[in-house]
């Protein structure tokens, strides 16, 4: 039986210094409690997996690290047509919210969505 699919994200967190006085969240003490802010955002308990529970076919999010400042997000749906139906029917809050979270990301790519063999 095949696992559900899940989507991937890579993730580089920004590396702001604090003299750095835009209005993009940093925070006074610099990167390490940017990394913070970010883990809290896209962590378990974060605002994007508080979106996500809203679809019942959300099965599951992992946030990986390296240690480097880089992140892979794993998001896991019952079915990529219920990922696609959940992105319709969220997109202005998921637009809100990637936004809301721009500040926290150096650069963002999706590397594809996955489905497990075997």
């Amino acid at each position: 039986m095949n696992s559900p699919p899940f989507s991937a994200m890579i993730r580089r967190r920004q590396e702001r210094r604090p003299a750095c006085t835009s209005s993009s969240g940093n925070s006074p003490s610099g990167p390490s409690t940017h990394a913070a802010a970010f883990e809290a955002a896209y962590g378990p308990a974060g605002a994007w997996v508080a979106l996500f529970c809203r679809a019942p076919a959300r099965l599951g999010t992992e946030l990986l690290a390296d240690g480097s400042g880089r992140y892979l997000t794993l998001d896991r749906w019952r079915d990529r047509a219920a990922y696609d139906a959940f992105r319709q029917s969220a997109a202005a809050d998921y637009a809100t919210l990637d936004a809301a979270c721009e500040a926290l990301t150096a650069a963002e790519r999706e590397i594809g969505a996955f489905e497990t063999v075997g």
